[in-house]
């Protein structure tokens, strides 16, 4: 009997060895039920994503987690059963799936439960502001990111910047097609060209990962970052001598001549007296013989160009300008100046001093920036008479006569709204509403009225240009690939209106004038030029328009960007639309 109880009691106390070793160890019998699946606690890749952790408990607890990119609610609670929250305080941007631990404590016991957040494909910019001086120079952007071997996009919030160019070619991470589990950092480099303007200019990126072999694919986008490049000292002009002096450029030789007037605003005298004035006017010019009709019908045209002596060389509060220009900015396109010295300036030239000929005038303002903006105040009345009078302010786009951009923005300006009177043909994807009652009965009196705004209908059926899509020759694309139709979306918004072709001269400033444009033009230069012997004749337009139709130049022709094998381009986003023209006083 001895010997059994001692058996007994030796066995006891290998029990109570082996429980004290397994406390000791962490492993005591835990007081929490966990009734969800460990399996199930992996969170959405997204700040405040949520997983519900169920449980029972005989006693009290309380709950944390090892990590600071999450958080738990309730932390405490009383016995029975129970629930919480797993919460995301942040995004997953790291590259991979990151883990944690809920800790489940009692009085008696506690419990571990493992929970995850999904991993998602990242860019993640190193800064967000650029900063490069006067001079410019290299600048290189960082990032990481844990794609592998796509091809790599810096695109452009608006025209591509011709002040940045790539410099540095290589891929993103290793040459293989797979999201890794880490951030793998890259480096780019640009070259910045000095600034020789008197602005600070900004540039907004954003970096896109496309497939390589279609650049429409996105897989993934960065966040914005700018680049930000300081401009030169405002200058002060001393010397006003060549103030209001006078320049034919170009004389007509046919009819009566089409008056058109170059001045600039903001040029101080240094820049005039080094002839990048007399440059700027006579590419200007030349920009506006560039599209037809009025490419053909030059030869009916008379040029001017008013010098200007501005005090000084930059725009706003602080400065004083020869026409006072100002530009709204802040995301408007909306230029303004000062109309009577617009036109005191035109009475300089002896042929404008009579009144017929002054409300003829087409003037061109050239604002001394690198700004993208224009506006045209036409629909002007001189006594009470209504006039074909016009001024176009147009920037200096670039700080480049030559630029593509400032080309078109002109022809847009100058040829469009003040030549011919159109409208705008855009319509901005946010203002799904349609055309105010009040807008539709203004412009519809100046259709009636003037024959003006006839690139514009109100009506899906009867528009002003039905005359054109009956005659066979515009049933087939034009060389810029549109199609003359009934497009709906004008003047900035997406119904009540309607437009002739997808895109246009007057609506993103390309693709050339289409048809109804192109006989507007046509029908206010040979009725100004040749006056009341001249009558129109739809036959002769489409003779005269078929013989002259606008087909792309070499700038012209890029409307898409095409990419070689290099692993990063700069290119350009959708180009900023202008403001509306204002029409009156």
């Amino acid at each position: 009997m001895k010997a059994k109880i001692s058996r007994v009691l030796a066995m006891l106390s290998i029990f109570l060895l082996v429980a004290c070793s397994s406390e000791n160890n962490g492993n005591e019998v835990s007081p929490f039920t966990i009734k969800t699946p460990e399996a199930s606690l992996r969170l959405a890749v997204e700040k405040n994503s949520k997983k519900e952790v169920s449980f029972s408990c005989p006693e009290s607890w309380k709950a944390s987690v090892n990590v600071d990119w999450a958080t738990i609610s309730p932390m405490t609670g009383s016995a029975g059963n129970q629930q919480l929250k797993i919460i995301a305080k942040s995004y997953n941007n790291t590259g991979k799936v990151r883990e944690g631990i809920l800790l489940l404590t009692s009085t008696s016991g506690s419990s571990q439960i493992k929970f995850s957040q999904e991993k998602a494909d990242v860019i993640n910019l190193e800064q967000q502001v650029y900063n490069v001086g006067i001079k410019g120079g290299d600048l290189s952007v960082k990032f990481s990111s844990n794609i592998r071997g796509y091809k790599l996009l810096f695109v452009s919030q608006s025209a591509k910047p011709t002040w940045i160019k790539a410099k540095k070619d290589a891929n993103v991470g290793s040459k293989t097609s797979e999201v890794n589990e880490s951030l793998e950092e890259s480096e780019y480099q640009f070259s910045i060209e000095p600034n020789e303007t008197h602005e600070k200019r900004t540039a907004t990126f954003y970096i896109r990962i496309v497939n390589p072999n279609n650049h429409d694919e996105v897989y993934i986008t960065s966040g914005f970052f700018n680049i930000v490049q300081e401009g030169l000292p405002v200058e002060t002009s001393t010397d006003f001598s060549r103030n209001n002096s006078i320049k034919q450029l170009q004389r007509h030789t046919k009819g009566a001549g089409i008056p058109i007037v170059l001045m600039g605003d903001g040029f101080v005298d240094r820049e005039i007296n080094s002839g990048r004035y007399d440059e700027i006017m006579n590419q200007s010019m030349e920009n506006l013989f560039t599209e037809e009709p009025v490419k053909s019908l030059r030869e009916y045209f008379d040029v001017w160009q008013v010098t200007l002596v501005s005090q000084n060389n930059a725009f706003g509060a602080n400065y004083k300008t020869a026409l006072d220009c100002e530009i709204q900015g802040n995301g408007s396109s909306l230029i303004t100046g000062n109309f009577d010295k617009v036109v005191a300036a035109l009475r300089n030239i002896e042929e404008f001093q009579t009144a017929s000929r002054l409300h003829e005038v087409v003037t061109a303002v050239i604002l001394n920036t690198p700004q993208h903006a224009g506006t045209t105040h036409f629909g002007i009345s001189f006594e009470g008479e209504m006039s074909n009078f016009a001024i176009a302010y147009v920037p200096l786009i670039n700080n480049d006569a030559k630029c593509e951009t400032y080309r078109a923005v002109l022809c847009h300006e100058t040829l469009g709204h003040g030549l011919a009177k159109l409208l705008d043909e855009y319509a901005y994807e946010s203002n799904n509403s349609s055309i105010p009652l009040s807008q539709v009965n203004k412009y519809s009196e100046l259709q009636k009225k003037y024959g003006w705004a006839n690139n514009i209908s109100f009506s899906a059926t009867k528009t002003p240009w039905n005359h054109i899509l009956a005659n066979k020759n515009y049933q087939s694309r034009d060389f810029f690939g549109e199609k003359l139709g009934i497009y709906e979306g004008a003047l900035g918004y997406l119904h009540g209106g309607w437009r002739p072709t997808d895109d246009s001269m007057m609506f993103h400033n390309r693709h050339g004038f289409n048809a109804p444009s192109r006989e507007a033009i046509y029908k206010r230069v040979m009725s100004t030029a040749l006056g009341e012997s001249w009558t129109y004749n739809f036959e002769d337009f489409v003779k005269f328009d078929q013989a002259h139709l606008p087909r792309p130049t070499a700038a012209q022709a890029q409307t898409r960007e095409y990419f070689g094998k290099e692993a990063f381009s700069i290119i350009g986003g959708q180009p900023q639309l202008l403001a509306p023209p204002i029409i009156g006083r």
